[in-house]
């Protein structure tokens, strides 16, 4: 079984998002890419959290059930709460069966969601998990 890392999969949806790009142009990036200098809005998509196989009696598993952290920055609560939703319209019931950067999805779903404000560099943070279904 060749590994597949879901994050690829949401950064290319995300990437090809148009009405998340309205929001935040070419600023969608994975974990510790973010260039030096970026202003929000943002997003970053993180590597996977966890990842929960769902083996079977007799072989390995065939489907992997990952949890994945997106997070949303904006200049103020409400620029990260409309990127937050930006990304939740384009990842939550993702289409079951499509194949995205080599990764052949069983589904996403949104799971959760909090709310952050760095002080330090006076920025507001949306961050959201996902679960994503991964089959091999």
């Amino acid at each position: 079984m060749a590994f597949t890392d879901p994050a690829d999969a949401v950064y290319s949806i995300l990437n090809n998002d148009a009405p998340l790009a309205v929001l935040v142009g070419e600023n969608i990036f994975v974990m510790g890419g973010v260039i030096q200098g970026t202003t929000a809005p943002y997003v970053v998509v993180n590597n996977s959290i966890n990842n929960e196989p769902l083996d079977t009696k007799t072989r390995p598993s065939s489907l992997d059930r990952f949890r994945i952290q997106v997070d949303c920055y904006g200049r103020t609560r409400k620029q990260a709460v409309n990127v937050h939703l930006a990304v939740r319209t384009a990842l939550d019931g993702y289409a079951i069966g499509s194949t995205v950067a080599s990764v052949k999805l069983d589904g996403i779903k949104f799971e959760t969601e909090n709310d952050a404000f760095d002080e330090e560099v006076d920025i507001f943070r949306k961050s959201a998990d996902y679960i994503i279904r991964v089959k091999y």
